[in-house]
This record gives structure tokens, C-alpha cells and sequence, in this order.
């Protein structure tokens, strides 16, 4: 494969047809360049997984089902709201979640006093108190009243009110190229604030088994694949209250009852009444069930997921198995001599059920790569759709060098009394070139968006360009090499004065 130094116009493409390992090339015949110890991040925009949950949210007509003292329907389809009442403008929802977060948007016209709040559930919205169309994100308490909160003095019409829950269930999932799901991207790794997701990929950390296990030859093609929850019932834990911390509401059985101090379901001897929780699940489908057996010094449990029993079990420990539902519930069936705890249960659906919503392009993995530079880049502020508040920081690997120091030099020349040519100013400032090998177009797009942010690194170091992101195609390829003139931050101009 190869890794060539010098800048060769109209390269061929760095990754051939046969090239061991990367049989996952996307449509151009690339596969991307990572290393082993390489941690690429990147963000989307949560999806919404419901309809709107606000009836009649244009006020058509009516104001039903909404309800308030000084609140009228107004003629052009609104609710406009005369002075003299903090009266709510509200309905009682059942669709919403507790302790998910909402999307709200709504529009004020006609006001000329006062202002309200968005309400829902209890928690309160930003005061807003100028027409416009406004939007913002509210995290439930319970289901009930959503609503306006005006102002006394409030005189205005509200209308096109929206209220959709932002999903957080979301599975990100790597893939070998045969499509194999060899890894999962742990929760831990996927943080989200408000409807941004944010992805941290941990190759090394995360992946199933020994890298050097996942092939017989580097590289390694992987894709990262992202699975949407509000597709996939399923993506994250389906079990209510698997821990037991307080109690084991959600659950039902005789002889079972929540463990204190230990924080556990605990069964006493006497009983064969299984531990259950009905739990809406996908006949014929395969899930996979986690969960601890703990303090148990007599007897055996048996779980079971739709119906279909598992693995008997009678000592103390972790225990994973799959699983395929037949029905809708999850159960611990013990012996009349079980005295032991059950604790920490997770059920999911297995990681090959899953359906991808959105697939990486190819990611050539390596645990060592000649001649390649990790690019990142940030912002000083929240730019170009990134949420940068959060720390987060884009990288990607390329196969380049830097290299040929060159520098651009401007010169002012007067005459002197004598008529000879003098300098009176001089500045030179040093350059080199980032010379890279040729690379799919959806890269160099990234680099343009790059290089106009606050902060550009090439491993680590800070550099500015003034130059443009120009691949030279040729007719016969997609790919393209490019040169790119990059100056180090903290290097400054060498200037010369003569006065």
C-alpha cells in the first residue's frame, strides 16, 4: 500500500482493489484512515419520536381544549389574552413523559403589553415578551397541565404551539465489512443537551475482543452505525426500576420485596411466585438479559423473557444470556428454597435486531499508519450546526505531511537623495505546505468547513491558513490529491523597518 512522501499530481488512489482488509471501500474506492488510539467524535440532531402532543395547537375555531379566564379565540384562529388575569392558558396531556426533555415552539402576534411562559408539567419556559416566533427545550415532571403563563397586564394572541418529545435512546453500533456488529458504543460514551447528540468512539476501549483478533490482515474496515430508539423499541434498558434502590415498584411477586440496606429484590423461602414486569416486547425477536444474583444462599432462579425460559441458575453472580419473546413480560421464577436477591437487570434488544438509521463511511482501522497527521478542529462558540460549548472537538485522520518550508516575502523600496533604491520595508512570513495523498471529496468538504474555524490542529499544534482547500481531480478518479499552505499560530511575521 502505498504511503508515497512527495506530492504526485494525479495519484492514484492510495487504497486498490485488492488491498487486504477493505472490502467495506465506499462507492468512490476509499476507505478513511484511523488509528487504534484515535477517539473520532461527532454530533447529530435528535430525532422527534412522537406527534405533536398539544391538540389543537393553531386554535382552529376554538380554543377547545384549552382553558382560561381572559383567554378568548380570536377571529384570524389564535388565543389572545386580554389584561387583568395570571389565569393559565392550559390542557391536561397524558402523553407526556416524565423526565423527558420536550421541544417547544409557539408564536406571539398582537402583543403590545406583558409576556408570558411556557409551561409544561411544572417546569417553566423562558419569559418571552415581544412577538416572534420563539422555541426552547423543557424537561417534564409529570404527565398533566401544559400551558401560557401570562402576565397580568398581558395583551397578546399566542398560536402554532408545538410540544414534541426529543428522543435519548439511541444505540451506536460498529461494524465489520461484512456487516457484522463486532462493538457498541457504551451510554457512558453518548451524551446529549437538549436535542444535540454527542458520540465519543473509543476504538480501543470498545471494541469486542483483541484488535489483533478482529482480522488476520490490517487493516480492519469498520463502519459506525447509529440506531434510533424511537424505531427500535428496545436501543436502551426496557426494564423499569431494575435496580431496586428504594423499593420494587414495577415489579410484582409473592414473598418478593426490596432489600434494605443492599438495594435489591429480595426473596424469602416459602414462595414459587415469580418476580414480574409486563414489559411490551417483540415476538420472535432476541433480547439480551443482564442481571445479578446476589446474597443467595439457598436454592435457584430461573429468568424468562415473553415466556420463553432461560438459564436455571443457583450461585451468586453476573449473568448475560439471549433470549427470543414470545410474549410481553420478564420474569424471575425461583424455587420455594431461593433466599437470595436479584439486582441490576437490564434487557435489550440484541445488538444483530437492531436496524441502522444512519452508516458511517468506511473506517480504515490500523494500529500504526506512516505519513499521516489527526486534524481537529473547534470553536470558540456554538458554529456550523456543532454544539462546541460541550468541549466537543472534530478530528479526523489523514494521510499527508508536512513539509517544504516556503516563505512569501513583501517589499517596499524608495529612492534616496542620491536616486538609489533603498529598502523601507521588508516582511517574510514562513509557510510550509500540507502535502495529502488523495482522499474522498466528503473529506476535503470537512476541511474547508475546517479551516475557517477558530481553532485548526494539526497534531496538536495550532495553525491558520489563508489558502484555499483545491484537490486537483483528474478525469479518471473521485479522489484527488491536494496541497494545502498552513502557518503556525504563534509564528510570527519577521518584519524589517527602515524609517
Amino acid at each position: 500500500m502505498a504511503q508515497g512522501i512527495e506530492y504526485i499530481p494525479n495519484a492514484p488512489s492510495v487504497f486498490g482493489a485488492t488491498t487486504p482488509g477493505c472490502g467495506c471501500k465506499d462507492p468512490n474506492g476509499f476507505c478513511q484512515h484511523t488509528l487504534l488510539t484515535d477517539e473520532p467524535k461527532f454530533q447529530f440532531i435528535a430525532s422527534e419520536c412522537n406527534v405533536n402532543v398539544v391538540a389543537n395547537p393553531s386554535f382552529v375555531a376554538t380554543l377547545v381544549p384549552w382553558t382560561g379566564t381572559n383567554w378568548i379565540h380570536d377571529v384570524s384562529d389564535g388565543a389572545e389574552h386580554t389584561p387583568g388575569s395570571i389565569s393559565p392558558l392550559n390542557q391536561v396531556i397524558t402523553a407526556t413523559v416524565p423526565n423527558a426533555t420536550y421541544r417547544i415552539k409557539y408564536t406571539i402576534r398582537s402583543r403590545t403589553a406583558g409576556g408570558v411562559n411556557f409551561n409544561i408539567d411544572g417546569n417553566i419556559g423562558k419569559f418571552r415578551e415581544n412577538n416572534g416566533t420563539f422555541e426552547e427545550f423543557i424537561v417534564s415532571i409529570n404527565s398533566g397541565t401544559t400551558g401560557f403563563l401570562p402576565t397580568t397586564d398581558f395583551d397578546g394572541i399566542v398560536d402554532d404551539v408545538e410540544v414534541f418529545e426529543v428522543n435519548e435512546a439511541y444505540a451506536v453500533l460498529i461494524k465489520d465489512q461484512n456487516g457484522v456488529v463486532i462493538g457498541r458504543v457504551p451510554n457512558s460514551d453518548i451524551s446529549q443537551v437538549n436535542d444535540i447528540v454527542t458520540v465519543c468512539v473509543d476504538w480501543d476501549g470498545m471494541l469486542v475482543g483483541d484488535f489483533t483478533a478482529l482480522g488476520a490482515l490490517e487493516p480492519i474496515c469498520l463502519t459506525i452505525c447509529v440506531v434510533d430508539g424511537c424505531d427500535n423499541n428496545g436501543v436502551l434498558n426496557l426494564v423499569t426500576n431494575g435496580t431496586f434502590d428504594a423499593n420494587i415498584n414495577g415489579w410484582t411477586g409473592t414473598n418478593w420485596a426490596a432489600s434494605d440496606p443492599a438495594g435489591c429484590a429480595e426473596h424469602t423461602a416459602g414462595s414459587t411466585a415469580a418476580l414480574t414486569q409486563v414489559i411490551t416486547l417483540q415476538a420472535g425477536k432476541s433480547y439480551r438479559l443482564t442481571y445479578d444474583v446476589v446474597s443467595r444462599t439457598a436454592g435457584s432462579i430461573t429468568p424468562a423473557v415473553g415466556g420463553t425460559s432461560g438459564t436455571t441458575v443457583s450461585t451468586n453472580g453476573t449473568f448475560t444470556e439471549l433470549i427470543v419473546a414470545a410474549g410481553n413480560d420478564i420474569t424471575f421464577t425461583p424455587t420455594s428454597a431461593f433466599d437470595g436477591c436479584i439486582d441490576n437487570v437490564i434487557l435489550t434488544l440484541d445488538e444483530s435486531e437492531l436496524v441502522c438509521d444512519e452508516e458511517s463511511n468506511c473506517f480504515n482501522l490500523q494500529s500504526s499508519i506512516d505519513c499521516s497527521v489527526l486534524l481537529a478542529w473547534d470553536n470558540d462558540e456554538n458554529a456550523f450546526g456543532f454544539f462546541y460549548s460541550s468541549g466537543f472537538q472534530n478530528t479526523m485522520r489523514i494521510v499527508a505531511e508536512l513539509r517544504r518550508f516556503k516563505s512569501t516575502n513583501d517589499k517596499e523600496f524608495d529612492l534616496d537623495s542620491g536616486g538609489l533604491k533603498k529598502l523601507t520595508f521588508g516582511r517574510s512570513t514562513g509557510i510550509r505546505l500540507l502535502g495529502m495523498e488523495p482522499m474522498a471529496e466528503y473529506m476535503f468538504e470537512a476541511l474547508a468547513l475546517a479551516i475557517i474555524h477558530d481553532n485548526f490542529f494539526i497534531d496538536t499544534v495550532l495553525y491558520e491558513t489563508e489558502d484555499d482547500v483545491d484537490p486537483d481531480y483528474s478525469p479518471d478518479s473521485l479522489l484527488a490529491p491536494a496541497v494545502l499552505e498552513v502557518q503556525k499560530s504563534d509564528q510570527p511575521d519577521k518584519q524589517n523597518y527602515n524609517c
